[in-house]
Protein backbone atom coordinates (compact mmCIF):
# COMPACT_ATOMS: atom_id res chain seq x y z
CA UNK A 1 0.00 0.00 0.00
CA UNK A 2 1.25 3.32 -0.70
CA UNK A 3 1.35 5.83 1.38
CA UNK A 4 2.99 8.82 -0.36
CA UNK A 5 -0.11 10.90 -1.48
CA UNK A 6 -0.97 11.11 2.47
CA UNK A 7 1.66 11.68 4.75
CA UNK A 8 -0.73 11.35 7.84
CA UNK A 9 -2.01 7.91 6.47
CA UNK A 10 -0.18 5.76 8.78
CA UNK A 11 -0.63 7.75 11.88
CA UNK A 12 -4.62 7.60 11.31
CA UNK A 13 -4.06 3.23 10.28
CA UNK A 14 -2.04 3.16 13.53
CA UNK A 15 -4.80 4.55 15.81
CA UNK A 16 -7.70 2.59 13.75
CA UNK A 17 -5.56 -0.43 15.04
CA UNK A 18 -5.17 0.26 18.22
CA UNK A 19 -8.77 1.28 18.71
CA UNK A 20 -9.52 -2.08 17.30
CA UNK A 21 -7.53 -3.72 19.61
CA UNK A 22 -8.90 -2.40 22.60
CA UNK A 23 -12.88 -2.75 21.32
CA UNK A 24 -11.81 -6.37 21.10
CA UNK A 25 -10.19 -6.95 24.46
CA UNK A 26 -12.59 -4.66 26.50
CA UNK A 27 -15.90 -6.22 24.71
CA UNK A 28 -16.00 -10.04 26.50
CA UNK A 29 -15.59 -7.96 29.48
CA UNK A 30 -18.41 -5.35 29.61
CA UNK A 31 -21.11 -7.78 27.96
CA UNK A 32 -19.94 -10.49 30.95
CA UNK A 33 -20.74 -7.96 33.28
CA UNK A 34 -23.98 -6.51 31.85
CA UNK A 35 -25.42 -9.62 31.70
CA UNK A 36 -24.48 -11.00 35.52
CA UNK A 37 -26.27 -8.37 36.82
CA UNK A 38 -23.56 -7.21 38.88
CA UNK A 39 -23.57 -3.62 39.71
CA UNK A 40 -23.20 -1.88 42.78
CA UNK A 41 -26.39 -0.98 44.20
CA UNK A 42 -25.83 2.39 45.80
CA UNK A 43 -28.94 4.62 47.25
CA UNK A 44 -30.44 6.48 50.11
CA UNK A 45 -30.88 4.60 53.02
CA UNK A 46 -33.36 6.25 56.09
CA UNK A 47 -34.34 4.80 59.40
CA UNK A 48 -37.25 2.01 59.21
CA UNK A 49 -36.22 1.22 54.98
CA UNK A 50 -35.88 -2.34 54.18
CA UNK A 51 -32.88 -2.58 51.15
CA UNK A 52 -33.29 -6.18 49.78
CA UNK A 53 -30.87 -7.01 47.26
CA UNK A 54 -30.74 -10.16 45.33
CA UNK A 55 -27.84 -11.81 43.15
CA UNK A 56 -26.32 -14.66 41.33
CA UNK A 57 -22.53 -16.25 41.83
CA UNK A 58 -21.47 -15.53 38.36
CA UNK A 59 -19.98 -18.66 36.65
CA UNK A 60 -16.69 -17.31 35.71
CA UNK A 61 -15.84 -17.06 39.66
CA UNK A 62 -16.59 -20.92 39.82
CA UNK A 63 -13.85 -21.25 36.83
CA UNK A 64 -11.59 -19.25 38.20
CA UNK A 65 -10.99 -21.85 40.85
CA UNK A 66 -8.17 -23.49 39.11
CA UNK A 67 -6.16 -20.59 38.88
CA UNK A 68 -4.06 -18.69 41.44
CA UNK A 69 -5.80 -16.21 43.83
CA UNK A 70 -5.13 -14.90 47.01
CA UNK A 71 -9.06 -15.16 47.82
CA UNK A 72 -11.16 -18.74 47.43
CA UNK A 73 -14.07 -19.04 45.30
CA UNK A 74 -16.89 -17.31 46.94
CA UNK A 75 -19.31 -20.17 46.88
CA UNK A 76 -20.91 -19.34 50.19
CA UNK A 77 -20.35 -15.97 52.36
CA UNK A 78 -21.69 -13.87 55.18
CA UNK A 79 -22.98 -10.98 56.14
CA UNK A 80 -22.04 -10.11 59.73
CA UNK A 81 -21.84 -6.92 61.51
CA UNK A 82 -19.01 -5.97 63.35
CA UNK A 83 -20.49 -5.51 66.76
CA UNK A 84 -22.82 -8.70 66.68
CA UNK A 85 -26.12 -6.87 65.43
CA UNK A 86 -26.76 -8.87 62.97
CA UNK A 87 -25.26 -13.02 61.23
CA UNK A 88 -27.03 -13.58 57.89
CA UNK A 89 -25.28 -17.18 58.49
CA UNK A 90 -23.99 -18.41 55.16
CA UNK A 91 -25.87 -17.28 52.04
CA UNK A 92 -25.01 -20.36 48.97
CA UNK A 93 -26.23 -18.91 45.40
CA UNK A 94 -29.36 -17.56 44.72
CA UNK A 95 -30.11 -16.49 48.58
CA UNK A 96 -31.02 -13.53 50.09
CA UNK A 97 -30.90 -11.69 53.35
CA UNK A 98 -32.38 -8.27 54.65
CA UNK A 99 -32.09 -6.66 57.55
CA UNK A 100 -34.26 -3.04 58.55
CA UNK A 101 -32.33 -0.46 60.14
CA UNK A 102 -34.36 1.59 62.97
CA UNK A 103 -31.87 3.32 64.30
CA UNK A 104 -29.41 6.33 62.39
CA UNK A 105 -25.63 5.61 62.57
CA UNK A 106 -22.90 3.72 60.84
CA UNK A 107 -22.55 0.44 61.01
CA UNK A 108 -19.76 -2.28 59.74
CA UNK A 109 -19.93 -5.58 58.49
CA UNK A 110 -17.86 -8.38 57.10
CA UNK A 111 -17.93 -11.74 55.86
CA UNK A 112 -17.03 -14.58 57.97
CA UNK A 113 -15.58 -16.57 55.29
CA UNK A 114 -13.84 -14.29 53.30
CA UNK A 115 -10.94 -11.57 55.39
CA UNK A 116 -11.38 -8.32 53.77
CA UNK A 117 -14.58 -8.86 52.25
CA UNK A 118 -15.80 -5.48 54.57
CA UNK A 119 -18.16 -2.73 54.18
CA UNK A 120 -19.98 -0.12 55.79
CA UNK A 121 -23.86 1.06 55.93
CA UNK A 122 -24.68 4.90 57.07
CA UNK A 123 -28.11 5.04 58.46
CA UNK A 124 -29.16 9.12 58.07
CA UNK A 125 -32.13 11.13 59.47
CA UNK A 126 -33.99 11.97 56.32
CA UNK A 127 -30.60 11.77 54.17
CA UNK A 128 -29.12 9.07 52.04
CA UNK A 129 -27.36 6.15 53.00
CA UNK A 130 -24.57 4.56 50.61
CA UNK A 131 -23.09 1.30 50.97
CA UNK A 132 -19.08 1.87 51.21
CA UNK A 133 -17.04 -1.34 49.78
CA UNK A 134 -14.06 -1.51 52.30
CA UNK A 135 -10.79 -3.63 51.64
CA UNK A 136 -9.34 -5.08 48.82
CA UNK A 137 -8.30 -8.61 47.72
CA UNK A 138 -6.26 -9.85 44.74
CA UNK A 139 -8.67 -11.84 42.26
CA UNK A 140 -8.57 -13.13 38.33
CA UNK A 141 -9.28 -10.49 36.04
CA UNK A 142 -11.96 -12.11 34.26
CA UNK A 143 -15.25 -10.66 35.42
CA UNK A 144 -18.00 -9.77 37.75
CA UNK A 145 -19.65 -12.19 40.33
CA UNK A 146 -22.28 -11.27 43.00
CA UNK A 147 -22.92 -13.03 46.29
CA UNK A 148 -26.05 -11.89 48.48
CA UNK A 149 -27.70 -12.86 51.56
CA UNK A 150 -29.98 -12.74 54.35
CA UNK A 151 -29.89 -13.58 58.33
CA UNK A 152 -32.58 -13.42 61.15
CA UNK A 153 -32.61 -11.06 64.49
CA UNK A 154 -35.73 -8.30 63.75
CA UNK A 155 -33.82 -5.14 61.56
CA UNK A 156 -32.76 -4.56 58.27
CA UNK A 157 -29.48 -3.30 55.90
CA UNK A 158 -27.16 -4.20 52.60
CA UNK A 159 -23.70 -5.29 53.62
CA UNK A 160 -21.53 -4.93 50.01
CA UNK A 161 -17.84 -5.93 49.93
CA UNK A 162 -15.34 -5.42 47.04
CA UNK A 163 -12.42 -8.08 46.07
CA UNK A 164 -9.60 -6.22 44.18
CA UNK A 165 -8.13 -6.28 40.57
CA UNK A 166 -10.87 -6.87 37.36
CA UNK A 167 -12.87 -9.21 39.62
CA UNK A 168 -15.13 -7.48 42.07
CA UNK A 169 -17.04 -9.78 44.53
CA UNK A 170 -20.29 -7.99 46.12
CA UNK A 171 -21.80 -9.16 49.28
CA UNK A 172 -25.40 -8.10 50.75
CA UNK A 173 -27.45 -8.95 53.10
CA UNK A 174 -30.53 -8.18 55.73
CA UNK A 175 -31.04 -8.51 59.23
CA UNK A 176 -33.82 -8.54 61.79
CA UNK A 177 -32.70 -7.20 65.26
CA UNK A 178 -35.17 -7.28 68.34
CA UNK A 179 -34.51 -5.58 72.07
CA UNK A 180 -33.17 -8.98 72.97
CA UNK A 181 -30.74 -10.22 71.26
CA UNK A 182 -30.36 -14.13 70.15
CA UNK A 183 -26.98 -15.21 70.56
CA UNK A 184 -23.83 -13.90 68.82
CA UNK A 185 -20.53 -15.59 67.21
CA UNK A 186 -18.11 -12.88 67.65
CA UNK A 187 -15.08 -12.84 65.86
CA UNK A 188 -11.22 -12.64 67.16
CA UNK A 189 -8.92 -12.59 64.61
CA UNK A 190 -4.90 -13.82 64.85
CA UNK A 191 -2.49 -11.81 63.01
CA UNK A 192 0.64 -9.73 63.14
CA UNK A 193 1.48 -12.45 66.60
CA UNK A 194 -1.91 -9.94 68.41
CA UNK A 195 -5.15 -10.70 69.09
CA UNK A 196 -7.38 -8.42 67.41
CA UNK A 197 -9.05 -6.94 69.23
CA UNK A 198 -7.03 -7.72 72.41
CA UNK A 199 -10.59 -7.25 74.31
CA UNK A 200 -14.17 -8.64 72.86
CA UNK A 201 -17.29 -7.81 75.00
CA UNK A 202 -19.92 -10.17 74.86
CA UNK A 203 -22.95 -11.18 76.72
CA UNK A 204 -23.57 -14.93 78.42
CA UNK A 205 -24.51 -17.14 75.87
CA UNK A 206 -22.18 -15.67 73.03
CA UNK A 207 -19.57 -17.72 70.97
CA UNK A 208 -16.31 -16.52 70.19
CA UNK A 209 -14.73 -17.46 66.60
CA UNK A 210 -11.04 -17.41 66.97
CA UNK A 211 -9.62 -17.22 63.11
CA UNK A 212 -5.61 -17.63 62.64
CA UNK A 213 -4.48 -15.24 59.64
CA UNK A 214 -0.92 -15.74 60.53
CA UNK A 215 1.82 -18.06 58.66
CA UNK A 216 2.80 -19.52 62.16
CA UNK A 217 1.05 -21.48 64.38
CA UNK A 218 -0.96 -20.30 67.57
CA UNK A 219 -3.43 -20.92 70.13
CA UNK A 220 -5.93 -19.80 71.96
CA UNK A 221 -5.47 -20.94 75.46
CA UNK A 222 -7.09 -20.25 79.06
CA UNK A 223 -4.98 -18.56 81.50
CA UNK A 224 -6.04 -20.84 84.21
CA UNK A 225 -7.25 -23.68 81.94
CA UNK A 226 -11.05 -23.11 81.30
CA UNK A 227 -10.35 -23.42 77.33
CA UNK A 228 -7.50 -24.25 74.86
CA UNK A 229 -7.53 -24.40 71.18
CA UNK A 230 -5.04 -26.88 69.96
CA UNK A 231 -2.56 -25.30 67.45
CA UNK A 232 -4.21 -23.04 65.15
CA UNK A 233 -2.54 -22.91 61.08
CA UNK A 234 -3.32 -20.35 58.85
CA UNK A 235 -6.94 -19.79 58.51
CA UNK A 236 -8.08 -22.12 60.73
CA UNK A 237 -10.53 -21.31 63.28
CA UNK A 238 -11.95 -22.56 66.75
CA UNK A 239 -14.91 -21.08 68.52
CA UNK A 240 -15.75 -21.44 72.76
CA UNK A 241 -19.18 -21.00 74.00
CA UNK A 242 -19.37 -18.48 77.40
CA UNK A 243 -22.12 -19.29 79.96
CA UNK A 244 -20.76 -17.49 82.82
CA UNK A 245 -20.44 -14.05 83.11
CA UNK A 246 -16.33 -12.72 84.36
CA UNK A 247 -13.49 -11.60 82.45
CA UNK A 248 -11.11 -14.57 81.33
CA UNK A 249 -7.60 -14.09 79.98
CA UNK A 250 -5.81 -16.40 77.65
CA UNK A 251 -2.78 -16.69 75.78
CA UNK A 252 -1.02 -18.32 73.04
CA UNK A 253 0.84 -21.44 74.07
CA UNK A 254 3.49 -20.95 70.98
CA UNK A 255 4.92 -17.58 72.06
CA UNK A 256 3.92 -17.33 75.52
CA UNK A 257 2.35 -14.58 77.53
CA UNK A 258 3.94 -11.66 74.65
CA UNK A 259 0.13 -12.85 72.87
CA UNK A 260 -2.82 -12.18 75.66
CA UNK A 261 -5.87 -11.31 75.07
CA UNK A 262 -9.03 -11.02 77.33
CA UNK A 263 -13.08 -11.85 77.08
CA UNK A 264 -15.58 -10.18 79.06
CA UNK A 265 -18.88 -11.69 79.31
CA UNK A 266 -21.33 -9.66 80.50
CA UNK A 267 -25.07 -10.77 82.20
CA UNK A 268 -27.97 -10.29 80.65
CA UNK A 269 -27.95 -6.77 82.78
CA UNK A 270 -24.87 -5.91 81.31
CA UNK A 271 -23.40 -5.93 84.97
CA UNK A 272 -21.00 -8.96 86.38
CA UNK A 273 -23.17 -11.67 87.85
CA UNK A 274 -21.51 -14.67 89.36
CA UNK A 275 -23.31 -18.02 88.47
CA UNK A 276 -20.57 -20.59 90.52
CA UNK A 277 -23.00 -23.17 92.01
CA UNK A 278 -21.08 -23.93 95.13
CA UNK A 279 -20.77 -20.23 96.14
CA UNK A 280 -24.25 -19.46 96.84
CA UNK A 281 -24.71 -15.47 98.17
CA UNK A 282 -25.25 -16.72 101.59
CA UNK A 283 -21.67 -17.81 101.75
CA UNK A 284 -19.46 -16.17 103.70
CA UNK A 285 -16.53 -15.91 100.60
CA UNK A 286 -19.41 -15.04 98.29
CA UNK A 287 -18.11 -10.91 97.59
CA UNK A 288 -13.92 -12.06 97.55
CA UNK A 289 -14.55 -14.56 94.88
CA UNK A 290 -17.25 -12.42 92.92
CA UNK A 291 -15.12 -9.29 93.65
CA UNK A 292 -11.46 -11.01 91.91
CA UNK A 293 -14.25 -13.39 89.28
CA UNK A 294 -15.48 -10.09 87.74
CA UNK A 295 -12.27 -8.56 86.99
CA UNK A 296 -10.55 -11.89 85.50
CA UNK A 297 -8.08 -12.69 88.52
CA UNK A 298 -9.70 -15.74 89.31
CA UNK A 299 -12.01 -18.27 87.59
CA UNK A 300 -14.53 -21.68 88.21
CA UNK A 301 -14.64 -24.76 86.53
CA UNK A 302 -16.21 -25.87 83.18
CA UNK A 303 -18.94 -27.82 85.48
CA UNK A 304 -20.13 -24.48 87.02
CA UNK A 305 -18.21 -24.92 90.14
CA UNK A 306 -15.83 -22.93 92.04
CA UNK A 307 -14.84 -25.11 94.82
CA UNK A 308 -13.99 -22.54 97.43
CA UNK A 309 -12.55 -25.26 99.65
CA UNK A 310 -10.16 -27.15 97.51
CA UNK A 311 -6.51 -26.27 98.42
CA UNK A 312 -4.71 -23.80 96.38
CA UNK A 313 -0.83 -23.94 94.68
CA UNK A 314 2.26 -22.03 94.92
CA UNK A 315 2.52 -21.69 91.16
CA UNK A 316 -1.72 -20.55 91.18
CA UNK A 317 -1.09 -18.22 94.32
CA UNK A 318 1.58 -16.68 92.39
CA UNK A 319 -0.65 -15.63 89.47
CA UNK A 320 -3.49 -14.77 91.36
CA UNK A 321 -1.32 -12.14 93.36
CA UNK A 322 0.25 -10.76 90.46
CA UNK A 323 -2.93 -10.26 88.58
CA UNK A 324 -4.72 -8.44 91.37
CA UNK A 325 -1.54 -6.67 92.05
CA UNK A 326 -1.26 -5.55 88.31
CA UNK A 327 1.93 -6.44 87.42
CA UNK A 328 2.58 -6.69 83.46
CA UNK A 329 6.00 -6.54 82.90
CA UNK A 330 7.15 -8.91 79.92
CA UNK A 331 9.83 -10.86 80.70
CA UNK A 332 12.51 -11.92 78.41
CA UNK A 333 12.84 -15.86 77.49
CA UNK A 334 15.76 -16.77 78.85
CA UNK A 335 15.11 -15.35 82.68
CA UNK A 336 15.26 -18.30 85.06
CA UNK A 337 15.21 -17.47 88.95
CA UNK A 338 14.20 -20.83 89.79
CA UNK A 339 15.60 -24.08 89.06
CA UNK A 340 11.99 -25.65 88.46
CA UNK A 341 9.77 -22.83 87.31
CA UNK A 342 11.37 -22.33 83.46
CA UNK A 343 9.79 -20.20 80.63
CA UNK A 344 7.74 -23.72 79.76
CA UNK A 345 6.16 -23.87 83.17
CA UNK A 346 2.72 -22.55 82.78
CA UNK A 347 3.17 -19.98 86.31
CA UNK A 348 6.59 -18.82 85.17
CA UNK A 349 5.98 -15.58 83.75
CA UNK A 350 4.29 -14.80 87.04
CA UNK A 351 6.54 -16.14 89.62
CA UNK A 352 9.11 -14.53 87.45
CA UNK A 353 7.29 -11.20 88.09
CA UNK A 354 6.87 -11.45 91.90
CA UNK A 355 10.26 -12.76 92.14
CA UNK A 356 11.60 -9.37 90.39
CA UNK A 357 10.48 -7.42 93.41
CA UNK A 358 12.32 -9.76 95.64
CA UNK A 359 8.77 -10.44 97.05
CA UNK A 360 9.66 -14.39 97.32
CA UNK A 361 12.83 -15.92 97.30
CA UNK A 362 12.03 -20.21 97.09
CA UNK A 363 13.75 -22.74 98.79
CA UNK A 364 17.73 -23.59 98.55
CA UNK A 365 18.69 -26.61 96.65
CA UNK A 366 20.85 -29.31 97.35
CA UNK A 367 18.48 -29.33 100.54
CA UNK A 368 14.15 -30.60 101.19
CA UNK A 369 12.29 -29.77 100.20
CA UNK A 370 14.16 -28.49 96.75
CA UNK A 371 15.80 -30.81 94.48
CA UNK A 372 19.61 -31.19 93.25
CA UNK A 373 21.14 -27.84 92.60
CA UNK A 374 21.63 -27.71 88.83
CA UNK A 375 24.52 -25.83 87.26
CA UNK A 376 23.82 -21.72 88.56
CA UNK A 377 23.08 -23.21 92.10
CA UNK A 378 19.48 -21.45 91.34
CA UNK A 379 16.36 -22.56 94.33
CA UNK A 380 13.39 -23.88 93.78
CA UNK A 381 10.32 -22.56 94.01
CA UNK A 382 7.99 -25.71 93.96
CA UNK A 383 4.90 -24.21 92.05
CA UNK A 384 2.81 -27.37 92.50
CA UNK A 385 2.93 -27.45 96.08
CA UNK A 386 -0.19 -26.16 98.53
CA UNK A 387 0.69 -22.86 99.56
CA UNK A 388 0.11 -22.12 102.99
CA UNK A 389 -1.74 -19.01 105.10
CA UNK A 390 1.87 -17.95 106.23
CA UNK A 391 2.76 -18.02 102.94
CA UNK A 392 -0.02 -15.98 101.01
CA UNK A 393 -0.02 -13.21 104.00
CA UNK A 394 3.98 -13.55 103.31
CA UNK A 395 3.58 -12.60 99.28
CA UNK A 396 0.32 -10.10 99.53
CA UNK A 397 2.15 -7.92 102.17
CA UNK A 398 5.27 -7.81 99.86
CA UNK A 399 2.90 -7.59 96.87
CA UNK A 400 0.82 -4.62 98.61
CA UNK A 401 4.09 -2.71 99.77
CA UNK A 402 3.06 -2.97 103.10
CA UNK A 403 5.89 -2.02 105.22
CA UNK A 404 4.96 -0.59 108.75
CA UNK A 405 7.87 -1.40 111.81
CA UNK A 406 5.96 -4.10 114.01
CA UNK A 407 7.08 -3.75 117.35
CA UNK A 408 8.65 -6.71 118.55
CA UNK A 409 6.24 -7.33 121.67
CA UNK A 410 3.07 -6.84 119.05
CA UNK A 411 1.56 -10.15 118.88
CA UNK A 412 -2.33 -10.60 117.62
CA UNK A 413 -2.66 -14.41 117.16
CA UNK A 414 -1.33 -16.69 119.89
CA UNK A 415 -0.21 -18.94 117.20
CA UNK A 416 1.87 -16.08 115.94
CA UNK A 417 4.98 -14.82 118.09
CA UNK A 418 7.81 -12.66 116.95
CA UNK A 419 10.11 -15.74 116.55
CA UNK A 420 7.67 -17.09 113.84
CA UNK A 421 9.27 -16.40 110.51
CA UNK A 422 5.77 -15.05 109.03
CA UNK A 423 5.59 -13.16 111.96
CA UNK A 424 5.95 -9.43 110.38
CA UNK A 425 4.03 -10.32 107.45
CA UNK A 426 1.00 -11.56 109.62
CA UNK A 427 0.90 -8.69 111.57
CA UNK A 428 1.26 -6.19 108.61
CA UNK A 429 -1.83 -7.76 107.12
CA UNK A 430 -3.79 -7.50 110.27
CA UNK A 431 -3.03 -3.95 110.54
CA UNK A 432 -5.19 -3.64 107.48
CA UNK A 433 -7.86 -5.44 108.12
CA UNK A 434 -7.00 -8.66 105.60
CA UNK A 435 -7.30 -11.57 107.98
CA UNK A 436 -8.83 -12.07 111.72
CA UNK A 437 -8.20 -15.75 112.26
CA UNK A 438 -10.14 -18.13 114.03
CA UNK A 439 -11.49 -18.27 117.46
CA UNK A 440 -9.68 -19.90 120.09
CA UNK A 441 -11.17 -22.95 122.29
CA UNK A 442 -12.90 -23.96 119.18
CA UNK A 443 -11.52 -26.12 116.11
CA UNK A 444 -9.87 -25.58 114.48
CA UNK A 445 -8.13 -23.24 116.54
CA UNK A 446 -6.17 -24.63 119.94
CA UNK A 447 -6.95 -23.77 123.26
CA UNK A 448 -6.97 -20.33 124.58
CA UNK A 449 -4.36 -18.02 126.10
CA UNK A 450 -4.68 -15.94 128.98
CA UNK A 451 -5.60 -12.81 126.42
CA UNK A 452 -8.04 -15.21 124.74
CA UNK A 453 -6.31 -14.09 121.21
CA UNK A 454 -7.58 -16.06 118.41
CA UNK A 455 -5.24 -18.49 116.03
CA UNK A 456 -3.89 -17.90 112.83
CA UNK A 457 -2.69 -21.29 111.68
CA UNK A 458 0.11 -20.17 109.56
CA UNK A 459 0.90 -23.42 108.17
CA UNK A 460 -2.26 -24.83 107.06
CA UNK A 461 -2.57 -24.96 103.71
CA UNK A 462 -4.53 -22.27 101.92
CA UNK A 463 -8.45 -23.09 100.29
CA UNK A 464 -9.77 -21.29 97.17
CA UNK A 465 -11.72 -19.29 99.40
CA UNK A 466 -9.34 -17.93 101.98
CA UNK A 467 -7.12 -17.14 98.89
CA UNK A 468 -10.12 -14.90 97.34
CA UNK A 469 -10.86 -13.33 100.56
CA UNK A 470 -7.09 -12.02 101.60
CA UNK A 471 -6.38 -11.37 97.87
CA UNK A 472 -9.63 -9.26 97.75
CA UNK A 473 -8.98 -7.31 101.25
CA UNK A 474 -5.47 -6.95 100.11
CA UNK A 475 -5.58 -5.08 96.38
CA UNK A 476 -9.51 -4.36 96.66
CA UNK A 477 -10.66 -3.63 99.95
CA UNK A 478 -14.59 -2.86 100.89
CA UNK A 479 -14.64 -4.26 96.47
CA UNK A 480 -17.74 -3.00 94.99
CA UNK A 481 -18.73 -4.94 91.61
CA UNK A 482 -21.50 -4.04 89.61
Amino acid sequence: MNYSANPRAPQRYSLRRLFTTIVALCLPIVAATLFSGSFFRLGTLQPGEVLNVASAHAAEAARSHSHSMLIPVLTTGTTTSDTGLWNSGDLNQGQTFQYTFTAPGTYGYHCEHHNGMRGTITVTNGGGATPTPQGTQTAQPTGTAQLTGTAQATQTAEATGTAGATHTVHATGTAQATATLAPQVVGVDIQSYAYSPITVTVRVGDTVRWTNLDNDQHTVTSDIGLFDSGVLTLNQTWSHLFNTPGTYSYHCLVHGVFMTGYVVVQGATGGCAITFSDVPQTSPFYSYIRCLACRGIISGYNDGTFRLFSNVTRGQTAKIISNAAGYAEAIPNGQQTFSDVPSTNPFWVWIERIAMRSIISGYNCGAAPAGLCDGQRRPYFLPYSDVTRGQIAKIVAGAAGFGESIPSSQQTFSDVPNTNPFWMQVERVVMHGVISGYNCGAAPAGPCDPQRRPYFLAYNTATRGQTAKIVSNTFFPACSTP
